[in-house]
């Protein structure tokens, strides 16, 4: 409840500053591709949800983000603790 609170604070406080700014549309060229690319993902994911239990699958998806955030956090702590020269981390 207090996170939500605070984002919705922070999005209230971003539509204050750049509410009133315009943004140019996309051209057509753009806009097509991206449908494409929509397209293609969805239609990827439908033959993929149509052999496997898609929340199954989105599970594991998580928890291999969650494992690789955490080794890439390890990596970078250990990274700053060589860079120490008074701990010898080796």
């Amino acid at each position: 409840m207090l996170v939500e609170s605070l984002l919705d604070l922070m999005f209230d406080v971003f539509c204050f500053f750049f509410g009133d700014v315009s943004v140019p549309d996309f051209p057509d060229e753009v806009l097509n591709v991206l449908l494409s690319i929509e397209e293609y993902l969805s239609s990827g994911l439908a033959f993929v949800a149509a052999y496997t239990h898609l929340p199954y699958l989105l599970t594991l998806f998580s928890i291999a983000l969650v494992v690789d955030a955490v080794i890439l956090t390890y990596r970078i702590v250990m990274w700053i603790l060589r860079k120490i020269p008074l701990i010898s981390v080796s």
